[in-house]
């Protein structure tokens, strides 16, 4: 699976050493774009920001989410 990883990688970014490239890519946080739980599972989260922001803020405030969930509420909370 790495070997295939690491060629796709080289396909892509051809001047960048492959290993670093993949931990960068790692250590980058996903842009969430539905809920997978909760009220509003299924729903677009940006959508979900314009009509009850409040309920994201809830969500940032009581709930443990992972690095991911994070990175999306801050991002769709700041615009």
């Amino acid at each position: 699976f790495l070997s295939k990883l690491v060629a796709k990688v080289k396909e892509i970014f051809p001047e960048v050493n492959p290993m670093k490239k993949l931990v960068e890519l790692t250590s980058t946080p996903v842009f969430v774009q539905t809920f997978k739980f909760g009220k509003y599972k299924g729903e677009n989260i940006e959508d979900v920001a314009k009509k009850d922001a409040n309920y994201l803020n809830w969500m940032m405030k009581n709930m443990e989410l992972d690095e991911d969930m994070q990175y999306t509420l801050n991002m769709v909370l700041k615009n």
